[in-house]
């Protein structure tokens, strides 16, 4: 697996200028979701990996379906594909997620 997010992260500032790093130090539900997600890992049927629930990115998200940080703010949370332009959902992730890649195989 290419972990290597620089070409994710290159498509995510042009795609969402507003995309920004999530981090457990923003607090509240972001915090929440990296703890809960940490090392999970879900295939992406994009390129065929098996990515890690790492490098959350977050855009600014007034409608349903946002987490809020720990000042208020609402964020929209993706995993980019780091073979791919994909851009997986919180909601998609969490559809696939598994515990060990090899039960996945």
């Amino acid at each position: 697996m290419n972990n290597n997010p620089q070409w994710v992260d290159d498509l995510s500032a042009f795609c969402f200028p507003e995309n920004v790093g999530m981090t457990v130090e923003m607090g509240g539900e972001v915090a929440d979701v990296i703890t809960k997600t940490h090392e999970k890992m879900f295939p992406c049927y994009e390129c065929g990996s098996i990515h890690q629930c790492i490098n959350w990115r977050g855009v600014p998200h007034d409608g349903d379906g946002g987490f809020k940080d720990a000042s208020g703010k609402t964020w929209w949370l993706w995993i980019g594909c780091h073979l791919g332009p994909y851009q997986w959902a919180y909601e998609k992730i969490m559809l696939i997620l598994i515990d060990n890649p090899m039960d996945h195989q």
